[in-house]
């Protein structure tokens, strides 16, 4: 007994130096997703990526407190802290599978959301001096080599709104100096960003909620090892 209960603590020690690791990388990517994905949120409604990320970034940094918990406790065989760290195993085991389901769930339902925000963006509030709407929509353009939500008609409130020469903003266009009345139609994107938008917003999630349950299914190894060391300790 004296010999299983040892293997369990080193396993356990050692799956924590692992968890740790896996707990900064969610929070890394979690906070990449926020500040990637999230520049285009302004086009996303409702399904953005700040709830799912930002569980998982909460998750992760709390693996770190609770990795300690976990590798104190081993080592002492405190049954207090072995106690703790398998409740608090299960709490960020939900919170990931949590951040999961909602990036699966988010996921199935964006292009519907997507085609409406974007179109509410380009025709009722680019141009009209919101810096950041115009910044975000010139961003995604140029990103993903496209014009409008649909197509460079969606400009046409736009050209009003201006009184511009233009038919459609800069970044609509390969070579943005040579954007002009008389466009050159080969430099013209001429798809709508919806479904370039939609693709990437996807796979974005895809990664999250990948990331999420991938995680949780390893912490149940974790959750293993702490109760089969806690029930060990009596028996030494």
């Amino acid at each position: 007994m004296a010999a299983t209960k040892t293997c369990v603590k080193f396993f356990l020690f050692g799956f924590n130096v692992v968890f740790w690791l896996a707990g900064g990388a969610a929070a890394a990517i979690g906070i990449w997703m926020l500040f990637d994905g999230g520049r285009f949120n302004k086009f996303i409604g409702n399904y953005t990526f700040t709830v799912p990320a930002s569980i998982l970034v909460a998750a992760g940094l709390f693996v770190f407190f609770v990795g300690f918990c976990g590798c104190f406790g081993a080592v002492k065989e405190h049954k207090c802290l072995l106690g703790t760290y398998f409740t608090m195993l299960l709490l960020v085991f939900c919170a990931e599978i949590a951040a999961g389901v909602l990036a699966f769930l988010y996921r199935d339902k964006i292009y519907d959301e997507v085609t409406y925000q974007s179109k509410l963006v380009i025709i009722n509030d680019y141009g009209t001096g919101i810096v950041a709407i115009d910044y975000s929509v010139n961003l995604m353009q140029q990103k993903f080599k496209c014009c409008g939500a649909s197509g460079p008609n969606d400009y046409s409130a736009w050209v009003n709104r201006q009184g511009s020469n233009k038919q459609v903003p800069e970044s609509c266009c390969s070579t943005p100096s040579k954007c002009t009345i008389n466009i050159d139609q080969n430099l013209l994107y001429k798809t709508g960003c919806v479904d370039s938008l939609t693709t990437f917003i996807k796979e974005n999630m895809i990664i999250l909620g990948g990331i999420g349950v991938g995680l949780a299914c390893v912490q149940l190894l974790g959750m293993c090892f702490s109760c089969c060391l806690f029930f060990a300790i009596d028996d030494y």
